[in-house]
């Protein structure tokens, strides 16, 4: 398992146009919607270079650490937090365990998967959250229709923390490169009112 921390607000460096890992997050004037954005280029070539991925499991990998990042970040900041997401695809299950801070650490069963589909099949994310302070063990899993891991994210947040989410991620590859990763989550929270 590789393991990565992102900065949680940092001020924005440019170092050759190459801006470091970092997480924002925005609040409506109301207190109702949340939201978060993640860049995590950083973290997804290192991880990628580490574990010697192909582009398509460097792809998932890093979709996988943008995730669960946000995830944590928005549902349980001061909870450490393990996303196993299982499927039958050719990359095998991909772990990625957030602690507080956002230190991240990620795997990926196959890192040189050669066989369609890559992602495939009915897919299961289960998500085990432990109190870093001395707490309860919580467990969960969710089923996910589609071949999609910010569907896994999404259904995760909505049917066990009854929280309306909307995730979405993206990983852009350069050869074998990770050229950019990142994501961003948008919440409603209590108040919130669906308007017609």
């Amino acid at each position: 398992m590789v393991c990565l921390a992102l900065k949680q607000n940092s001020q924005r460096v440019d170092r050759k146009n190459n801006v470091p890992d970092q997480i924002h997050r925005w609040i409506t004037e109301e207190g109702t919607i949340r939201i978060l954005s993640a860049l995590t280029t950083d973290s997804a070539k290192e991880a990628a270079s580490s574990i010697g991925t192909n582009p398509e499991a460097s792809r998932a990998l890093a979709n996988m650490i943008t995730g669960a990042s946000l995830s944590q970040l928005s549902l349980a900041p001061a909870d450490r937090m393990q996303f196993h997401l299982d499927h039958r695809g050719s990359i095998g299950e991909i772990i990625a365990d957030v602690r507080p801070g956002v230190f991240v650490r990620a795997s990926v069963q196959e890192p040189i998967p050669d066989v369609e589909p890559y992602l495939g099949g009915m897919m299961s994310m289960s998500v085990s959250r432990h109190r870093m302070a001395g707490g309860e063990l919580f467990e969960s899993m969710v089923e996910v229709p589609d071949a999609d891991i910010s569907s896994g994210f999404q259904l995760y947040s909505l049917q066990s923390e009854q929280v309306l989410s909307f995730v979405a991620m993206e990983c852009l590859m350069s050869g074998w490169d990770v050229d950019i990763a990142g994501g961003f989550l948008v919440q409603a929270l209590p108040g919130w009112k669906h308007e017609e």
